[in-house]
């Protein structure tokens, strides 16, 4: 459960640091980078894939078997249909025969969790100054009614 949790919150950093907002595209490859995921090379680029322990992966069997075998499906059924961590939305594009979704937080992200202590996450995880992400920084100040000494937190290094 604390792994669902990580990789939750892994997500939701990458939505805030995107202007809250990330194309499938974009999140599957962030996954794949972190080694939680990876395409069915044999059905093709815009694939979906069952991740199974049978199959050939380079994803560590135990890393699969706390998302069911399937980083894509878990991320769709339980964050954005079940749990409502995340939204997802299909978005218009020039051909109707490919289908392309996006990603924000959802309804229960948005009650329950703070974007200030996910931007402070995601600047421990880096090891950065959150006055690096000026642009994110002045939008949750914004928001949460923060000034500027809540981000006066160092990182360690």
């Amino acid at each position: 459960e604390s792994a669902q949790m990580g990789l939750t919150f892994i997500i939701l950093g990458l939505i805030l640091m995107s202007n809250d907002k990330v194309s499938d595209e974009v999140l599957f490859k962030f996954l794949k980078s972190l080694g939680v995921y990876e395409e069915d090379k044999n059905l093709g680029k815009n694939a979906r894939t069952t991740q199974s322990s049978s199959s050939a992966s380079s994803i560590d069997a135990d890393v699969l078997e706390l998302f069911d075998g399937d980083v894509r499906k878990f991320i769709n059924d339980v964050l954005v249909g079940k749990q409502q961590y995340l939204k997802r939305e299909k978005v218009q594009t020039p051909n109707p025969d490919v289908e392309v979704f996006e990603y924000s937080w959802g309804e229960r992200a948005d009650n329950e969790v703070k974007e200030s202590s996910v931007f402070k996450m995601v600047c421990e995880v880096f090891e950065c100054d959150g006055k690096m992400f000026k642009e994110q920084m002045e939008r949750i100040k914004k928001k949460e009614g923060l000034d500027d000494e809540f981000f006066n937190f160092q990182t360690q290094k």
